[in-house]
């Protein structure tokens, strides 16, 4: 719908399973590529890689890796949780939101969201607890 590429690098040492609710998961990994692609300045028809992989021994790791850094000033408005940094008429709204709620799943199922723009990319990234439920 945005002109974007998927490829998906699951990495031969990614646990196959991951405890919890399984829909608000798929949400939440859905949104690191959707939604960062709304945000991000690259024109359409770019390539997003979607990797799993294990975080030291018990975690589950998602990144999505965009070749287009995140703005800075959307960078703020994702960490301030206020929602005056959020107003209804701005076009980046509802991805801004989307990416909100992807954090507080991971935080929900005992994990964390991590955001690295350098170089020119974006790396969103869900860390989410192997064993919890």
């Amino acid at each position: 719908l945005r002109g974007v590429a998927l490829d998906a690098d699951v990495q031969a040492t990614a646990p196959s399973t991951v405890r919890g609710d399984e829909e608000l998961l798929l949400s939440a990994f859905g949104t690191l590529v959707m939604a960062t692609a709304a945000l991000t300045d690259a024109p359409y028809g770019r390539t997003v890689t979607l990797r799993a992989t294990r975080g030291g021994d018990d975690t589950y790791v998602v990144t999505a890796v965009h070749d287009a850094e995140l703005p800075h000033h959307l960078r703020s408005k994702l960490v301030d949780e206020s929602r005056e940094s959020l107003r209804s008429g701005e076009a980046t709204a509802p991805a801004l939101l989307l990416l909100r709620a992807a954090r507080r799943i991971a935080e929900l199922h005992g994990g964390h969201m991590t955001i690295d723009c350098a170089d020119g990319r974006t790396n969103v990234s869900l860390e989410i607890p192997i064993g919890r439920s």
